[in-house]
């Protein structure tokens, strides 16, 4: 047996190791392009785009989660290649998306209707288009929370003598959360606690009346529970509905009676597609409990509790996120409040000197009555006296 050893040479050597670096090189850097944004093909490949956002790190990246109150700012980028120029617009295909229209931007014609109108964009040059968008309420579909939304180009690219019609489409997600600061929140007061006669016969009618919400209403609900303890010694209870505009959109609502609670419970589920979402706005009830004209209720406290399930997504849990909140009334005093009556008018001023002239002026004067009892009462008169200048 023979043994043969060779020297390898050193310049084979190092082209070697140069040939194994790059290799390793190359293989990262396509590894890592997978991770980045990019470039979107049109119909034509003289004009590609994409569309994308500028995260914490400074990276661009096409998803992101963010509070829904928050105004971000999305990005696109433009490049027309070889010759010739192109003129269109961006479109932002989503209903619950608004794109605002105060933009300095030498690369934008102007924004109307979600669509970014742009100046023309000569061949040979890569464009940025920097715009901010934000969430719209009232109605809205639950996949608009958390949705891929096309960002559309479309327009013509001239070249020469020849014009053809351009159009792509990018993806990005925006996971909308709800604020980290919002809770819920519920507030109760005493709005009647007198003697009535009830059906030809005296009774203490005690009246709660009761607020609900998301703070400032921050987010869409579905569902609102409102847990009230029912006073020992109740012979009736009552449930009316002011407003469930916080939750649905003033639609309906339902209670029942369970272990010497009451419960009322309000449902935001899907109509034609849609929820309801309405900011700053609030679900609040008057309830109201019949009892004995003799019963001692003085100083008795009636807990309430209320809790608030948002669409909003757990993502550890992977369920709707919910908020509690409590409150208390103590019935300590007599209150007549069965009728409600607020007034009020459109217009606060008038000319002093058309009025010293003599000169006529209508205005329009609303009063709004809210009777959340019937059986408490035997009629209701308004009277519009008649209006005084007073100097």
């Amino acid at each position: 047996m023979f043994y043969k050893t060779e020297k390898l040479n050193p310049i084979l050597a190092i082209m070697l190791i140069i040939s194994l670096t790059l290799y390793y090189f190359i293989f990262v850097a396509n590894t890592a392009i997978t991770y980045a944004i990019d470039m979107v093909k049109t119909n034509n490949h003289d004009v590609d785009f994409s569309a994308y956002f500028i995260n914490e790190e400074g990276e661009k990246v096409d998803s992101i989660s963010k509070s829904i109150d928050s105004i971000e700012y999305l990005y696109v980028d433009i490049d027309v290649k070889n010759e010739g120029y192109f003129d269109g617009q961006i479109e932002i295909q989503n209903e619950n998306l608004r794109v605002i229209d105060k933009v300095e931007d030498s690369n934008i014609k102007n924004i109307k209707d979600n669509v970014i109108y742009l100046n023309q964009i000569n061949a040979g040059n890569i464009i940025t288009i920097k715009t901010k968008i934000e969430f719209l309420n009232k109605n809205i579909t639950i996949s608009s929370l958390n949705q891929i939304t096309g960002v559309k180009l479309n327009g013509i690219y001239y070249t020469g003598n020849k014009e053809e019609n351009i159009n792509g489409t990018s993806k990005i997600t925006i996971d909308w959360n709800i604020p980290e600061e919002k809770k819920a929140e519920i507030a109760a007061k005493i709005q009647t606690n007198n003697i009535y006669t009830i059906e030809e016969q005296e009774k203490r009618i005690v009246q709660i009346l009761v607020g609900s919400r998301i703070t400032d209403n921050a987010y869409p609900i579905k569902n609102t529970k409102i847990v009230l303890d029912i006073p020992e010694g109740t012979i009736k209870t009552d449930v009316i509905k002011r407003t469930t505009l916080s939750t649905n959109g003033d639609r309906d609502f339902n209670y029942i009676i369970q272990n010497n609670q009451l419960i009322i419970n309000v449902e935001n589920n899907e109509n034609n597609g849609y929820i309801s979402w309405e900011r700053n706005s609030k679900d609040i009830f008057v309830v109201t409990f019949e009892l004995p004209k003799d019963l001692d209720i003085n100083k008795k406290v009636i807990k309430i509790a209320n809790d608030i399930t948002t669409y909003d997504i757990d993502e550890t849990l992977l369920v709707e996120k919910s908020f509690q909140a409590n409150t208390e009334v103590k019935l300590d005093k007599e209150e007549d409040g069965i009728v409600q009556i607020k007034e009020s008018q459109l217009e606060n001023s008038f000319y002093k000197g058309k009025i010293y002239a003599s000169e006529d002026r209508d205005y329009t004067t609303y009063t709004e009555v809210n009777i959340d009892y019937y059986k408490g009462l035997s009629e209701i008169a308004i009277k519009n006296n008649e209006s005084v200048f007073i100097d």
